[in-house]
């Protein structure tokens, strides 16, 4: 399947196995780093490490020398390297703009790095890893060819596999990329190894073995597993051996002091283990209230035109089941959606214009925060909603399928409550049924002052848009605004106390009791829970804080909203027919919600509803589906890191693993492979290959493994023999060392007269292989063996049961009267 070519310039060893396990090899390397998830894009490394291990292989075929080499590898690295980068970047943008932004971003980031100053911006560190990949890969290859040295390929690779594992040390798991390099760089060196001796016995004329390439594939395997063995249980043995405590100690070190000096280098990188900041969670109690930071949760890039009176809330949950102080949700239940998914149907979508929206989350969460009502979202998330018999949508929340950690992105599409007052006063009041069936439900203890509270708020008002805006201003004029609150009396309600006796409290108070007074009026409501807006800032740059590319369009066209801790808000929200859910804001320390009125025309152009009138003077993301591909990943929507999950790298990794060992499997069952030969020959060397390792490190192999070892190393037919004395045994007999085979199958047809057949036939099997030329019969050693251990088994628990029932029956004798007998 080798062969060797030679040129003007030297011996050139081509080998397509050996290329395979080297393309393998690069791979598993770059995947450990892709693994770590530190940033994004990482995955770019992959394709870097690809392309550089094809050019390294085509380069040691060539006739060019040195100098040469290197610069093809250098002019080829500044063409892909770029190339990969500038994908990272928003695919809108011509590559010109895209290389400006590179470089513009690269600047700084040296001007940070002398400075040392905290790089927050992950192109240095994608930047760092494509080269050094490069680099690695193309040296392999050109060294595979040139050299056909397995130690120059694997070890450089190999030590930056190792180094990145020290640095992403907590999810032992991730640490199955080191096993499965050792792996392959082993079999890599065993064919390498095979390689140049086949071609030196071929130049000698010297007779080679059939099984020569078989036999080197056993030991590479064996070896392989064994120094697997031991380099993943390294940490564990230098718990319990000090000198072995000591070294590995000693050698972390250097690299504990490593990360220290340079981490500032890389402060745009994430740890591997991390923890979920979901703020909002199935139930949601009014609770005392806390002081908020501001530290920073989440940006937002939204369009930078919204529809007139359209105050963006960044919505998680909504619940709409209140009791004993506390919200909950019905909505149990969760349905799987992705990128691929159809617009969810939402109440009153038609009437809505819709908006792409880009978030950038600072701190690990499964939520996936959107303003309402949310479409459609790139990521893989369970929906907690049910289907109404209108074909709507009842949606409660939704979670993603993994973490989305800081670094990270999503986008969602959402429709937005852009309507005017006109339209929310002519709303009916036909509501669905599984609206009213839902969203009026009320506890038993709302007390009826409450209740007379809103029918008072909202005397002579006749449409429940008016009803809502007079409850809502009640609220905003009426309701002082506190963080955190007194305890309440255990025996008032809870939503009667803060209207009528404490009348301060902050957002979960003011939209809950906003909820409960619509309610009582047949007026459906729900409790809505999320982030309000925050400070926008606009983005005259298509990079984020953390360096990312925006999706939502050319410069220009996007604000970034930065969302803070203190920005937690919950708010209530009114359904009406054929329009949905509306948002109404009764807490006074976020600003009143105004709308359009609707009566001009220019404005109602603006907002009115459909799809063709409603895009006037907007942005067209603001307007039709149409503009987006009905495959959202492939309109940039769905950035490609999305594809790129731990599961999926892991996917990856092991099919190309799988690849080749079908090749190796293949090629070995070309060469006359025997798999019952393969597995006894590997049943054996790896018992002594583990009793060497003990040795090495100066511990005496256990009694059970030399007896093991002693075992496999008889012939078939001498271990199917002693099948007798373990029979033997296991009925109780005492064996003497001078018993003769003849007398122990004697003994034990004695004990079992079934086994006559198959002892003796065992028996002149063993003769004929100890006094004999002729050779035994080992398949008929084995069966008689086998035979034997049945009948034995059977035997011994028949004897065993015999017992137990003596042992039954003595106890069931009656006693005799001693008494009785002396008189």
């Amino acid at each position: 399947m080798s062969h060797l070519l030679f040129n003007k310039t030297g011996k050139r060893t081509w080998d397509w196995l050996a290329v395979v396990l080297l393309i393998v090899l690069m791979q598993v390397a770059a995947a450990r780093l892709v693994a770590t998830l530190w940033t994004l894009d990482l995955n770019l490394v992959l394709v870097v490490t690809f392309f550089a291990t094809i050019l390294g292989l085509v380069l040691g075929l060539s006739m060019y020398r040195g100098f040469w080499v290197v610069l093809f590898t250098i002019t080829y690295g500044c063409i892909v390297i770029p190339w990969q980068l500038g994908l990272t970047l928003d695919p809108e943008l011509g590559w010109p703009f895209r290389l400006v932004n590179l470089w513009g971003r690269l600047n700084i980031v040296f001007q940070e790095l002398l400075a040392r100053k905290p790089i927050t911006d992950n192109l240095l560190f994608l930047t760092l890893m494509a080269v050094l990949f490069w680099c690695l890969a193309a040296y392999a290859g050109i060294i595979l060819i040139r050299e056909a040295n397995p130690w120059k390929v694997i070890i450089p690779a190999g030590i930056v596999a190792f180094v990145i594992n020290t640095f992403d040390p907590l999810l032992i798991v991730r640490s199955i990329y080191l096993a499965v390099y050792l792996l392959v760089a082993l079999f890599l060196v065993a064919r390498l190894e095979f390689v140049k001796n086949t071609g030196r016995w071929s130049a000698r004329h010297a007779h080679t073995p059939s099984d020569m390439s078989f036999e080197l594939s056993r030991a590479a395997l064996i070896l392989s597993f064994v120094l697997v063995f031991f380099a993943w249980n390294l940490p564990v043995l230098s718990d319990t051996l000090k000198p072995v405590s000591d070294l590995w100690h000693e050698t972390s070190k250097p690299w504990l002091s490593l990360k220290d000096r340079f981490s500032f280098m890389f402060a745009s990188l994430q740890a591997s283990a991390t923890t979920v900041e979901n703020f909002y969670s199935a139930t949601l109690p009014l609770g005392l209230g806390s002081p908020l930071s501001d530290r920073v949760v989440m940006e937002v890039q939204a369009p930078r035109i919204s529809p007139t009176g359209t105050r963006y809330y960044w919505e998680a949950r909504t619940y709409d089941t209140y009791k004993n102080d506390m919200w909950s949700s019905s909505q149990q239940t969760s349905q799987d959606l992705n990128a691929k998914s159809s617009n969810l149907a939402q109440p009153g979508v038609d009437v809505r214009k819709t908006a792409i929206f880009t978030f950038f989350p600072y701190e690990t969460i499964t939520n996936i925060y959107a303003p309402p009502e949310v479409l459609w979202t790139s990521l893989p998330t369970l929906a907690y909603m049910e289907t109404n018999r209108d074909g709507t949508v009842d949606l409660s929340a939704l979670m993603s399928k993994s973490y989305v950690r800081p670094g990270e992105q999503y986008t969602v599409r959402s429709a937005l409550d852009s309507v005017t007052v006109i339209q929310l006063k002519n709303a009916d009041t036909d509501y669905p049924s599984w609206v009213t069936d839902e969203y009026l439900q009320l506890p038993s203890d709302i007390t009826p002052r409450t209740k007379q509270l809103a029918k008072d708020i909202t005397a002579g008002l006749t449409n429940p848009y008016d009803m809502t805006i007079a409850v809502t201003n009640y609220l905003r004029a009426n309701m002082k605004y506190d963080l955190s609150i007194d305890n309440p009396p255990a025996n008032q309600e809870r939503i009667d106390w803060f209207l009528f006796e404490y009348k301060k409290g902050f957002c979960n108070y003011y939209a809950s009791a906003e909820v409960v007074l619509l309610r009582s009026l047949g007026i459906p409501a729900r409790m809505a829970v999320g982030f309000a807006q925050g400070q926008s800032e606009q983005a005259p740059k298509q990079t984020s804080s953390s360096g990312l590319s925006s999706t939502n369009g050319p410069a220009g066209d996007t604000t970034t909203y930065v969302v803070r801790q203190n920005s937690a808000h919950a708010w209530p929200e009114v359904f009406f027919p054929k329009i949905g859910w509306v948002i109404f804001e009764p807490t006074v320390s976020q600003a009143v919600l105004s709308r359009p009125s609707g009566e001009d025309v220019a404005s109602y152009d603006m907002i009115e509803a459909g799809r063709g009138r409603a895009n006037q003077g907007l942005p067209e993301e603001l307007g039709s589906e149409r503009q987006l591909p009905a495959d959202s990943s492939a309109s940039g929507i769905a950035s490609p890191q999305s594809y790129w999950t731990t599961g999926n790298i892991i996917l990856f990794v092991v099919a190309q693993i799988t690849i080749g060992l079908i090749v190796i499997l293949i090629w070995q069952f070309m060469r006359g492979f025997r798999l019952y030969a393969f597995m006894e020959r590997v049943s054996i060397g790896v018992p002594e290959t583990m009793a060497e390792g003990l040795r090495i490190l100066g511990i005496p192999p256990p009694d059970f493994l030399l007896s093991w070892i002693y075992y496999l190393k008889l012939p078939p037919a001498s271990r199917s023999y002693l099948e007798i004395n373990i029979a033997l045994e296991r009925l109780g007999m005492k064996l003497s060392p001078q018993t003769t085979p003849s007398e122990r199958v004697e003994m034990l047809i004695a004990a079992i007269p079934s086994t006559v057949a198959p002892a003796r036939r065992l028996l002149s099997e063993y003769h004929s292989l100890v006094y004999s030329s002729h050779p035994a019969d080992a398949d008929l050693a084995r069966q008689s063996a086998q035979e034997i251990r049945r009948l034995s088994w059977q035997q011994s628990i028949k004897n065993f049961v015999g017992r137990i029932k003596a042992i039954f029956k003595r106890g069931s004798q009656p006693v005799k009267d001693e008494t009785a007998e002396l008189k």
